[in-house]
């Protein structure tokens, strides 16, 4: 009976996991990018390239949300289309 109570907050278990290693891989991707930029630019042309590029990780995550949710295939899709993925 204790598992049946549990498998309720299973999808809210999975987001957590998700957005918590999720926004772990974009910061550093994020100071992947910077580093990049860095050695062929300045340091505000690659402090803006890596807030992109996190603004559109952070975007896939909020798009990953609706499919954990479950919310619907036509949510998903266009939240990514309305983030530029």
């Amino acid at each position: 009976m204790r598992a049946q109570s549990y498998a309720q907050y299973i999808p809210y278990i999975n987001a957590i996991i998700v957005l918590s290693f999720g926004y772990k891989v974009v910061g550093a991707i994020g100071n992947v990018i910077y580093h990049s930029v860095r050695e062929v630019s300045n340091h505000p042309t690659a402090s803006a390239i890596r807030t992109i590029s996190k603004i559109g990780g952070i975007a896939v995550l909020l798009s990953l949300m609706t499919s954990i949710f479950g919310i619907s295939h036509s949510a998903a899709l266009t939240l990514g289309s309305f983030s530029g993925d």
